[in-house]
């Protein structure tokens, strides 16, 4: 190798380490380890901080987050593969036993959601149907999605009774 091409590729070297340890950031934003979105103190944008994170125990490929919304209180789910972290199932707001959306409240345990089925749709095996229920409130959710495109998902919703109220969960 002539020592203009050794050059060169210690210069490219030097550039790709730099990137790697300085990372990219903006010197006006603040966050702790705790928020899951950081903040920017220019838009006042508040974020979302992580209130659970369980791997779901009848669906190991399940992983759920609770989160809530540090402005307003107002919890959100999200799921996702747990063995591919790029791929989102949902993410949705939680709601309470009236339909209303569910708040935060640092004092009492805020749940978790835990899966009850996991259905193939006897009409299309490349469907797959979950029900989960919130642990704090019963309220049940429905996700579809696409059984062999882990990254897919058609939606995550509340089961609603023919009232319009949230379906519960009674064991």
């Amino acid at each position: 190798m002539t020592k203009r091409k050794k050059t060169i590729v210690i210069i490219i070297t030097l550039i790709l380490l730099f990137m790697s340890v300085t990372g990219c950031s903006r010197n006006n934003a603040s966050h702790t380890d705790e928020d899951l979105h950081i903040t920017y103190d220019d838009n006042k944008v508040e974020g979302l901080r992580l209130v659970s994170d369980t791997k779901d125990p009848l669906n190991h490929d399940f992983r759920t987050y609770i989160l809530y919304d540090m402005k307003t209180s107002v919890m959100y789910a999200m799921i996702r593969d747990y063995y591919n972290s790029a791929s989102a199932f949902g993410f949705f707001n939680l709601v309470d036993e009236n339909g209303k959306p569910r708040l935060y409240n640092p004092e009492e345990e805020n749940g978790k959601l835990t899966l009850l089925s996991d259905t193939k749709d006897p009409l299309n095996h490349d469907f797959r149907t979950y029900i989960l229920y919130d642990t704090k409130t019963s309220v049940m959710y429905a996700m579809v999605r696409d059984y062999y495109n882990v990254s897919s998902a058609f939606g995550v919703s509340v089961l609603l009774n023919p009232d319009g109220t949230p379906r519960l969960y009674k064991p």
